[in-house]
């Protein structure tokens, strides 16, 4: 790992979202170079666990799961109802820039799986809470969303265009509304910035 900042190798050897992740802000303005070795056949999930034990040895790392409820972006049906494409088969997801728009599409996906995606598409912090699904809607759906995209959510673009929160409710019938509710996450309790030397 090579200029990863500490809140992407805590996102890797947990396989969990960076919203997810609760600590001080070192977490995303510090980036280290880690050089590491492990047994030829070591699957994803060795390497996951590898890691994390280097954080516990070297940065010093302890953490706790919380659950309490917390601020979050909700993404529930819109007033006129969802507007959502059965899923078919043979695709992968794929990305398209053209200027300030983005596109974005998911073929054969879960609405749960597709707002995990959401700050994934954007700069750390530009929902400010996590999105977490609330549709209560089952099965899978093939999903694109075109939207304007900004470095935070307070910006503007010229010629103005769709912002994500016009562009889900608009394309998908859907919404992200601001609710506090039980959410998963990781707290750090303590990290070092100066890893123990080698």
């Amino acid at each position: 790992m090579h200029n990863y900042s500490m809140v992407g190798i805590i996102q890797y050897a947990y396989h969990i979202n960076f919203d997810r992740i609760a600590g001080p802000d070192s977490l995303f303005t510090q980036y280290y170079d880690i050089d590491a070795t492990f047994a030829p056949g070591a699957d994803g999930e060795a390497v996951r666990l590898m890691t994390q034990k280097l954080l516990a040895d070297r940065f010093k790392l302890s953490l706790h799961h919380d659950q309490s409820s917390t601020p979050v972006y909700a993404l529930v049906v819109g007033k006129k109802g969802p507007k959502l494409k059965p899923a078919s088969e043979g695709e992968r997801p794929r990305f398209e820039m053209k200027g300030s728009q983005f596109t974005c599409r998911y073929p054969k996906t879960t609405l749960a799986e597709f707002v995990e995606e959401i700050p994934h598409w954007l700069s750390q912090h530009w929902l400010a809470y996590p999105a977490v699904d609330h549709t209560g809607i089952q099965g899978e759906y093939d999903i694109s969303l075109t939207f304007t995209w900004t470095n935070h959510a307070e910006d503007t673009v010229d010629p103005p265009g769709l912002s994500l929160f016009d562009a889900l409710n608009e394309q998908l019938g859907l919404k992200l509304e601001q609710r506090k509710a039980p959410f998963d996450r990781l707290v750090i309790d303590r990290i070092e910035r100066v890893p123990v030397a080698n």
